[in-house]
């Protein structure tokens, strides 16, 4: 039997996939399962053992080239899972409409609960748990715990870690982005902890830390928050990175809630965030500026509240530093 994952991005959301596959090949170790996906996200997914084969596609190819490349490949496949339900997803589903199952991302639930804060009970869902129904459903599949659908990776821990703390302090959006991270380095400074910078933004030269921002691949960044016993993150791909290779992760959130499904509800996962702002969430991604000035939602959480936590997720002595 031989199966096909479509997902195309973001990276946050194709690493969030993964569990799901896990299960899968899990239940049918026979089975050969291969993913569809952009070519940017091609080095991550080899590092996924379960995953037997990856066709990647140029984001930039046009209707009609997806559409007889899809329709082609779609003949080798017993079953097609689209767990992206975009534009891109729907042209394989017109091509082979009877192997394609889709998941349901719940769009205008979500949208409704940004206007009007009407809850739907299908915003209750992990999106793991919502991209591994359509499959468990089709494959007559066990129900399978939020914990077991964890994404995976296959990277074995280091026994030395080369960083006490790895920081991401940039998101897609300006309201993902928590204002405090240079008065938390101070600190994480002051107490011996090791600290690294990841991701691609602008971000201060500190002295006594390693900056890795703007140098690396998904790959190093990869390996890099698997080389550290912790990751503080903003709402954004690396955070599920950290998930993914078990690494004690602290997500900070402001502007997107629990409601849209991505928080890390996980084992070594915490989470930071201002839950008493009736104005949370102001957007279903996120945007370039507060829509009501006061940015409440981060400004509210201090450096101390996620020092804490940090302390309470490596209980452990840091290392002293080099």
């Amino acid at each position: 039997m031989k199966i096909l994952i479509v997902r195309f991005s973001s990276i946050g959301d194709v690493i969030l996939t993964t569990g799901v596959i896990n299960q899968l090949k899990k239940h049918s170790p026979n089975c050969e399962i291969h993913y569809l996906t952009l070519h940017q996200n091609l080095q991550l997914l080899q590092q996924c053992s379960f995953i037997d084969k990856i066709i990647t596609i140029d984001k930039k190819e046009s209707f009609l080239g997806l559409f007889f490349k899809f329709f082609k490949i779609g003949f080798t496949y017993s079953y097609i899972f689209d767990l992206h339900s975009n534009f891109r997803s729907l042209i394989f589903k017109m091509s082979h409409p009877f192997k394609t199952t889709s998941y349901s991302k719940n769009a205008l639930s979500r949208r409704l609960f940004v206007s009007l804060k009407y809850k739907f009970s299908s915003l209750d869902h992990h999106v793991v748990q919502k991209y591994y129904t359509p499959i468990q459903r089709k494959l007559n599949l066990p129900n399978s715990s939020l914990e077991k659908l964890r994404p995976a990776i296959s990277l074995i821990k280091p026994d030395q870690f080369d960083f006490d703390v790895v920081i991401h302090p940039f998101a897609s959006k300006n309201t993902k982005v928590w204002p405090y991270f240079e008065e938390l380095i101070e600190i994480l400074k002051k107490n011996n902890y090791r600290v690294a910078i990841i991701g691609n933004g602008p971000f201060k030269d500190i002295q006594g830390i390693t900056h890795f921002e703007n140098k690396t691949s998904l790959d190093e960044v990869l390996k890099i928050i698997n080389q550290s016993k912790l990751l503080v993150s903003n709402d954004s791909g690396p955070l599920h990175m950290g998930i993914a290779v078990n690494t004690f992760t602290v997500g900070i959130f402001g502007s997107t809630t629990k409601e849209f499904g991505f928080y890390p509800y996980f084992k070594h996962c915490r989470i930071v965030e201002h839950d008493n702002l009736n104005c949370r969430p102001c957007h279903v991604h996120g945007l370039d500026q507060c829509p009501l000035g006061h940015f409440n939602c981060m400004k509210d959480i201090s450096v101390t509240r996620v020092f804490d936590e940090i302390k309470r997720s490596v209980p452990t002595t840091p290392s002293n530093p080099p």
